[in-house]
């Protein structure tokens, strides 16, 4: 599959141990943004688009009106600097889940030259809760987590937050969400960002929404939107 690429630009990124570069792709496979480490950019990616807006934010802009399309009807999400042996691990996490929560077609991977292509449900691009679960499923098969079921699941997941590498980023945020995204994806109608009335987070400013707009901000109550916040506290209490 002939990938057309977006031009390198510098960003403004926090340190991610595990190398992985993501960046979402067109109906015609063109990167529709530049290369990027931090999972934030690609919600940054995705509200500018419904929005219209051209919201900046650490060097990184996709800008609506010149920049490729991203497909929202499937998500195709390229990824480079991760081997065979993790994207296998990363698969499983994501098909696990997905069946869970009945999420269909489940996603695929395809190879071209040194790159993988995740294709999957529309849904996990069009909220930015579950852009933010899908890509730390993702970056979690680097631990190459072993599991035949939720239980081994869940014994594996309570390993690593226990382990030595307990304050690497992906494990902290493990930690802080493991026990609630299977409810977050039950009530995922409620996260997207095409709402019957609005675009979720569409009128806030751009620095709350990047750091506020994922999941472990909304499993950890510092959600941007206050109200949606209240609604998902009061759900994940019940777990």
């Amino acid at each position: 599959m002939k990938i057309k690429f977006y031009q390198t630009k510098s960003l403004s990124e926090e340190y991610q141990p595990t190398g992985m570069y993501f960046a979402f792709l067109s109906v015609e496979n063109e990167m529709c943004h530049t290369w990027i480490k931090c999972r934030d950019f690609l919600q940054d990616a995705v509200r500018n688009q419904l929005t219209g807006k051209d919201d900046k934010i650490y060097g990184f802009c996709y800008l609506p009106k010149t920049d490729p399309k991203i497909d929202l009807k499937k998500t195709r999400l390229l990824i480079k600097g991760v081997k065979d042996e993790v994207i296998k691990y990363s698969l499983q996490l994501v098909n696990h889940y997905e069946k869970a929560a009945g999420l269909i077609p489940r996603s695929k991977i395809v190879k071209t030259d040194d790159m993988y292509i995740f294709i999957g449900p529309g849904e996990w691009s069009q909220s930015s809760v579950l852009i933010s679960l899908y890509t730390l499923l993702i970056r979690l098969g680097y631990r190459k987590i072993e599991f035949k079921n939720e239980e081994e699941l869940v014994k594996a997941y309570e390993a690593l937050i226990s382990s030595k590498d307990a304050s690497v980023n992906d494990i902290r945020y493990l930690k802080s969400v493991f026990k609630h995204m299977h409810t977050v994806l039950e009530n995922r109608k409620l996260l997207m960002f095409k709402q019957k009335d609005k675009i979720l987070f569409g009128d806030t400013i751009i620095g709350s929404f990047h750091s506020c707009s994922g999941i472990v901000a909304l499993c950890s109550n510092t959600f941007a939107d206050k109200e949606l916040a209240s609604k998902f506290e009061k759900i994940l209490i019940k777990e």
